[in-house]
């Protein structure tokens, strides 16, 4: 199942916050990543604007549990270039990027909330079945 359900009320707001604050962090992060090395390799150019889609995509709230994935690794795949660059600018420390691993995957197991583009696109719907008529028993019997 993609999502488990479209919390409203108190739960909806914070996992709206959440959602929020992971996608502005994402979209920061990589414009910043990508303003700090313009003459970046084509995999960094990649990565770092995969992160402003998925970051912008969890700020509307569509495919979110798809765009926390994608943001929990853009993070891990960042975290294992620190210890390969010499540059810190423009990176988060470590700790930052394991709390930052943490929400994306809290996003991705809760889902959502109700206040959402994908809970209108994928949420519950109201299904009427119309009630069963019984036959008609005089059409029967001219029948035969």
């Amino acid at each position: 199942m993609l999502f488990h359900g479209f919390p409203n009320g108190r739960i909806g707001v914070g996992l709206l916050l959440l959602r929020a604050a992971l996608g502005f962090v994402a979209v920061a992060q990589g414009a910043m990543n990508l303003a700090a090395n313009p003459d970046a390799s084509a995999d960094a150019w990649i990565a770092e604007s995969l992160a402003v889609v998925a970051g912008i995509s969890m700020l509307i709230g569509i495919l979110t549990p798809f765009a926390a994935t994608l943001i929990g690794i853009l993070t891990i795949r960042m975290w294992s270039s620190i210890t390969q660059m010499n540059l810190q600018t423009q990176i988060a420390p470590k700790p930052i990027l394991v709390f930052i691993v943490a929400v994306a995957a809290t996003v991705a197991i809760v889902g959502p909330g109700a206040f959402s583009v994908d809970a209108r696109l994928f949420g519950l719907r109201e299904i009427i079945i119309p009630p069963r008529r019984p036959p008609d028993r005089s059409r029967r019997s001219t029948e035969r």
